[in-house]
């Protein structure tokens, strides 16, 4: 029979530990870009999510080191590979890394904050999200040639008609 570590960790009252190698990258300085990020949901998945969890957080975070900070693939997919090693448990690298070249070539951007058509992925995002402390909760960014434009969401819910050209 199989454990979780974390459950064996509280019935023995003992804190678990990260690994040495998940707490240094060389050629990365996380906490730094943990401090840049802006958004709360963002910064709660970079410190790691659980499996079922996994492939919804490599595309947001993917798409917004992408979309939002403008990093480099080489930038994000190094970030990406450090993020999981503080997942519980860590992903295949393989899956990993064909699941971040398929995020990273899509059109799909993956960073609003409801998700009406997939309430699994709502429930992901709404565990990671505070409104309270969002700089655009309640808001529908559109993002096109380096200009941001906000909207809220009630005006786009009122457009029965929108397509991607409107």
């Amino acid at each position: 029979k199989t454990h979780n570590i974390k459950e064996l960790a509280e019935l023995l009252e003992v804190q678990l530990q990260k690994p040495q190698q998940a707490l240094k990258r060389p050629d990365i300085d996380y906490e730094n870009i943990l401090s840049m990020v802006d958004r709360p949901c963002i910064k709660n998945m970079l410190q790691g999510v659980q499996e079922g969890e996994r492939n919804f957080a490599t595309g947001r975070l993917t798409m917004y080191f992408r979309n939002i900070q403008g990093y480099s693939k080489k930038r994000t997919k190094k970030i990406i590979q450090y993020w999981n090693t503080l997942n519980d448990p860590a992903e295949n690298e393989r899956k990993l890394l064909n699941d971040f070249r398929n995020y990273w070539h899509s059109d799909y951007n993956l960073l609003g904050c409801y998700i009406p058509e997939n309430t699994t992925k709502q429930q992901i995002l709404n565990k990671y999200c505070n409104k309270r402390n969002c700089s655009i909760s309640g808001q529908f960014e559109v993002k096109e040639a380096r200009k941001m434009s906000r909207y809220n969401n009630r005006i786009i819910k009122k457009m029965k008609n929108l397509n991607g050209t409107a």
